[in-house]
């Protein structure tokens, strides 16, 4: 009777372990349907970035989930050999010396139970993973660098507001290479070609001789680029001398702090 009970009681468990089995192979097809859909928008975000359509967080973000996805798959994946494994060990038998002999034979199903545990174990140590990885991402957009050292200018942010991607923050003056740019009349550019020596004078440095060298001449009049061009089409048309910027590298400026704005007097010297 112990022994019959035993079986009632083992094929009780097998039905239990049967539904969950049944449950659990029905999350596995879910979540494979969740993985896929997250690779088809990584695949998307990752076309998207290339063409710079996307920004780089979003192809970050899908690519979290991605891994995500699978991680959720493979748990899933690990809690149906898991459940084949215990309606493999609830088949026992109704003789206590038959159980013992199943008991032996059983050694490697128990084996895989416990290697279908890890594989469990070891998915869900990959969801923690991703779900780290994914925090580390959120917290790292939460801190912007700029790309050159220098000092701030014209800050319209304070701290407790929000921003925005399309938002200018605040304007940063590099402290690397300092340079000159020389608004030249149109009638001084015949002699002029990068590479000629050139002495700047800054006004706001009175004993200060600076050297420098021209660096390059810009394709077109300073009044072409300008944010209202000039349209001489109207037939009422005053010639005026126009000026060119000529940008000149400051070869030695013997550690002046050059700001934006001030002004210089150039000398270029043509015969070299």
């Amino acid at each position: 009777m112990i022994a019959r009970g035993g079986v009632a009681q083992a094929s009780a468990v097998s039905g239990s372990t049967r539904a969950m089995i049944d449950q659990a192979r029905a999350d596995v097809v879910a979540a494979q349907s969740r993985a896929a859909l997250a690779r088809i928008e990584l695949v998307r975000s990752e076309h998207l970035a290339a063409t710079g359509a996307a920004p780089r967080t979003e192809l970050d973000a899908r690519r979290a989930a991605a891994d995500q996805a699978d991680a959720a798959v493979a748990q899933v994946q690990a809690r149906v050999v898991s459940a084949e494994a215990n309606r493999s060990n609830s088949s026992g038998t109704t003789l206590a010396a038959q159980g013992r002999v199943l008991l032996a034979e059983t050694a490697p199903e128990q084996i895989a139970a416990a290697e279908a545990q890890l594989e469990l174990a070891n998915a869900k140590v990959d969801q923690a993973t991703a779900a780290l990885d994914q925090a580390a991402l959120n917290l790292g957009y939460a801190k912007i660098r700029a790309q050159v050292d220098g000092t701030v200018t014209r800050r319209t942010v304070e701290p407790g507001q929000m921003v925005s991607a399309e938002r200018p923050l605040m304007a940063i003056v590099g402290a690397g290479e300092a340079w000159v740019v020389a608004n030249f009349k149109e009638t001084q550019l015949a002699r002029l070609r990068p590479g000629q020596r050139v002495k700047v004078e800054i006004d706001g440095y009175d004993d200060a001789s600076l050297t420098g060298a021209i660096e390059s001449i810009q394709a077109g009049t300073g009044s072409r680029f300008a944010l209202l061009p000039p349209d001489n089409a109207s037939g009422n048309f005053t010639k005026v001398t126009q000026r060119v910027p000529v940008r000149i590298a400051i070869t030695d400026p013997h550690a002046l702090v050059l700001r934006p704005g001030m002004s210089a007097m150039v000398t270029v010297y043509t015969a070299n």
